[in-house]
């Protein structure tokens, strides 16, 4: 006999017919109407059987019956099977089934006796109009020959849509009813919870909705969402919330329509979307069961809950902020009056001073009564004033940092390769600037650097790495009163991993606080310098760098070991030469018990430098560690002084130098920061002094002088020729200094003043290219430029530009331009060395900074 075809909208047709029956056979008064309007059937057309029944993918349930039993027989044996698949609106009639070659040998009509038949489908209408089929209302007779009038046609046809309306309007009515209880599940949640437990009550609310399905949050940047099996749900197919696995169920039905269509892939899903700090958050309910069909009432449902949750998390947000606000508002107002006290303080005091000299050039000494009074160290009134600025500025631009993350995280900064050579100059020169006079009074800084010699070069975000080490840096040697800070560079054995370990011997970390001095405003000591913020920063940028910050170790009055790591560097690297080797230098300690950090970093690490430390005193070189404790020096001091011909002794910067080498003049003293260069350069001198005395008992190494700060990046340049001038000894730039503001062009023009240079003066870029201009022409030509950014009629960037255009129409050899702005973005950088600039400087800027790198320059 012949088996029913699929109809041609077979998906969409089971996925109406698994929505509107959804419980339809446990619904006693829904069944009781139909089986009404089944019997009247009966009763109008006349013919023995009447029936209502459903079509699903594998069987035909007979739901009501009049004239025969309800039950459930195969699709492909029902004659009902066939009428679903007819063009809507028409009707299957047969009047002789056991003469009909397609029905004659089916169950139906062998076994059952069937002979006449009429039906009609039970349609239902989609949301694009098209009909499909939910199953079919039907008369039967064991009679042949009967047949339907078109009367009686029109009356079945009727029936069946009145049953059809009835199907549907119950599952409508049930889902308001559901829709109802869903609601009072999200109120409930919301009235009932606490902000920092929403999230579960809520999602214990959707598993209440739906016990049987997979309830997921998935946050995700991608542009698919992991499902709890690994299958992955493409946002781009998800429609107004709702995601249907089309391949899946097509093939299912396809190929397993004989039988009840099962699977282990998730097949529905219903999804909400919230943001996330990194993508979006998805609140997901997905089914794997074929029959659960999803509908715009689970949609609502699911955005009511992800709004909810936006709201709960948006007001614990606001909670969070308006405490943080407060800690910020502490914090920052003692950060900021403690330092603005100090310089306020400071020119109170320094102005009664001049006021008073002034009083006592025009009238004489003082009084006796006034003579006792002791007269103000201007030095150290000044040195407040310069700190007090700096830890201001320290405090200011860790504030503007993070609210460029807070805002957007960070985007500035572009891959740069950063020289490896000059690292520890790159960490250092900036980190100097911004430490106040007396941080590295009493602490001394020294870098041990395992990198091979032949490891050229690290392309990373050059500004992130920069600020990011500098930040550690900075956060050891304020926790560090007395004591050392060793910053150590090196490489896991594969290069897998870029190191930065900053150990210091501070005030160390409660172990209770080893997580919340991550966070912004937190400190571990109340009382230490700085509003809490640098190592919050660090963090960030170290892992947007594919690295990360941890805090390895901290004991309370001990110190801490901070480590800064990023996963698989980018390096390059360069053959190196290798140098002739030096005749090994033996070193004695004389003062070993004082367990020096720095000793224990740098002691390893001296065969690089031909020397090495030994255990017998005899033909060696004192060398005097230092921890911080000035007795404890002095004493090593003379035994060195006493028992060795050659000493020498690091130093940080605050010990009294000048005092100590008068005292002691055969030891060599030293000052940090102590990077690869320094320290090659102290025991080259150290060596150099103890050949010397070898060779002469009585020439002692006093002539022997150490340079005491940081050689400057292009220092060994060769000097330039500005504009063709060949420059004496004592010759300084002509200087054109453009800034709009009063204030800082009367800064540039004393500091000019004060360093013996010559300059000109404008106030905008556009009397800035006029000044440059003219002075091309003349016999004294502007060769250095000090130039602002922001200004009016023709801002920085575009004067450089002009600048730089001019010198190439006229053929100048180009001035050294230097940017000196309040503007710090990387943008900004970029663009003023894509213009031509050669260096960019923040504002405020040390002069001593200036000073260096004007000499690398001319």
């Amino acid at each position: 006999y012949l088996a029913p075809s699929l109809a041609r909208n077979e998906r969409l047709r089971l996925n109406r017919f698994w929505y509107y029956t959804r419980g339809m056979a446990q619904d006693t008064e829904l069944l009781h109407r139909i089986q009404e309007k089944v019997n009247l059937v009966r009763d109008f057309l006349g013919w023995e059987i009447a029936l209502c029944g459903l079509l699903d993918n594998d069987v035909f349930e007979r739901l009501v019956s009049a004239g025969m039993l309800p039950g459930t027989v195969r699709r492909m044996e029902s004659p009902c099977s066939h009428t679903i698949v007819q063009p809507p609106g028409t009707m299957l009639l047969m009047a002789d089934m056991a003469n009909d070659w397609r029905f004659k040998n089916s169950p139906q009509v062998v076994h059952g006796g069937l002979r006449s038949y009429g039906g009609t489908q039970l349609l239902c209408k989609t949301e694009n109009g098209e009909e499909v089929a939910l199953g079919s209302l039907c008369v039967a007779s064991g009679t042949p020959g009967r047949t339907l009038s078109p009367e009686q046609q029109d009356i079945l046809k009727r029936f069946s849509t009145m049953v059809s309306g009835e199907v549907i309007n119950q599952c409508r009515w049930n889902r308001q009813k559901e829709q109802q209880r869903m609601n009072q599940l999200v109120n409930s949640a919301i009235s009932d919870c606490e902000l920092d437990t929403a999230e579960e009550c809520i999602m214990r609310g959707i598993k209440q909705i739906y016990p049987e399905q997979d309830v997921l949050v998935v946050a995700t940047s991608e542009e698919s969402i992991p499902l709890s099996n690994g299958q992955l749900l493409p946002v781009s197919e998800t429609h107004a919330g709702l995601w249907e696995n089309a391949e899946e169920l097509d093939a299912l039905i396809l190929s397993r329509n004989h039988q009840p269509l099962t699977t282990d892939k998730f097949v529905r899903a219903i999804s909400g979307a919230s943001s996330a700090d990194v993508g979006t958050k998805y609140f997901l309910v997905a089914s794997k069961d074929i029959r659960r069909v999803f509908d715009d009432i689970d949609v609502s449902f699911i955005e009511k809950c992800t709004s909810a949750l936006n709201i709960a998390s948006h007001k614990a947000s606001l909670r969070e902020a308006l405490k943080i606000k407060e800690e910020f508002l502490r914090s920052i107002t003692h950060q900021l009056r403690t330092p603005i006290h100090g310089v306020l303080g400071s020119v109170d005091l320094l102005a009664e001073e001049l006021a008073a000299s002034a009083v006592s050039r025009a009238t004489g000494p003082p009084p006796a009564m006034e003579s006792r009074k002791e007269a103000i160290n201007t030095d150290e009134v000044i040195a407040t004033i310069r700190n007090s600025g700096k830890e201001l500025m320290s405090t200011l631009n860790n504030v503007i940092k993070l609210h460029r993350w807070t805002e957007r995280g960070y985007r500035d900064g572009m891959l740069r390769e950063v020289d490896l050579r000059e690292l520890e100059n790159f960490i250092m020169d900036d980190a100097l600037s911004v430490l106040p006079d007396d941080s590295d009074s009493m602490v001394r800084i020294v870098f041990d650097n395992r990198l091979s010699p032949e490891m050229k070069g690290l392309t990373t975000n050059d500004t992130l790495l920069r600020e990011c080490v500098q930040s550690i840096v900075l956060n050891a040697v304020q926790a560090t009163s007395i004591g050392e800070v060793v910053i150590t560079i090196s490489t896991s054995e594969d290069n897998s991993y870029f190191r930065i370990d900053v150990e210091d011997t501070g005030c160390g970390v409660p172990v209770a606080d080893h997580q919340r001095i991550f966070e912004a405003y937190e400190k571990a000591d109340s009382h230490t310098r700085g509003v809490g913020l640098g190592l919050t920063l660090a963090r960030k940028m170290a892992e947007s760098i594919n690295g990360s910050l941890t805090l390895v170790t901290s004991v309370v009055g001990k110190g801490s070991h901070f480590r800064a790591e990023i996963q698989n560097p980018a390096f390059t690297f360069a053959a190196v030469q290798p140098a002739s080797p030096l005749p090994m230098l033996d070193l004695y300690v004389v003062n070993p018990s004082l367990e020096s950090l720095s000793l224990r970093h740098i002691a390893p690490c001296l065969a690089k430098y031909s020397c090495r430390v030994i255990s017998e005193p005899a033909n060696t070189v004192a060398w005097v560690s230092w921890r911080g404790d000035a007795q404890e020096l002095r004493k090593a001091l003379l035994r060195a002084q006493q028992g060795w011909t050659v000493g020498i002794c690091f130093l940080p910067v605050g010990e009294r130098l000048q005092d100590l080498k008068a005292e002691f003049p055969n030891i060599l003293f030293a000052t940090g920061p102590f990077t690869t260069k320094r320290m090659e350069q102290a025991l080259l001198s150290a060596r150099k002094a103890f050949k010397k005395s070898q060779a002469s008992s009585d020439a002692l190494a006093r002539s022997i002088s150490i340079p005491g700060a940081l050689t400057p990046k292009s220092q060994t340049d060769t000097p330039i020729l500005t504009n063709g001038i060949d420059h004496s000894a004592d010759w300084k730039p002509h200087c054109l200094l453009v800034d709009d503001n009063d204030v800082n062009l009367r800064l540039l023009r004393m500091y000019c003043g004060k360093r013996g240079m010559s300059y000109t003066l404008a106030t905008d870029g556009l009397q800035a290219c006029a000044a440059y201009e003219a002075a091309a022409a003349s016999t004294n030509p502007v060769e250095l430029i000090l130039l602002d950014l922001q200004m009016p009629n023709r801002n920085g960037l575009q004067a450089c530009l002009e600048i730089r255009k001019f010198e190439q129409e006229k053929g100048l050899t180009p001035a050294r331009i230097f940017i000196v702005t309040g503007q710090d973005s990387e943008k900004d950088k970029e663009q003023t060395a894509s213009a031509g600039a050669n260096e960019f400087f923040v504002k405020p800027l040390s002069f001593k900074v200036l000073d260096r790198n004007i000499a690398a320059y001319f």
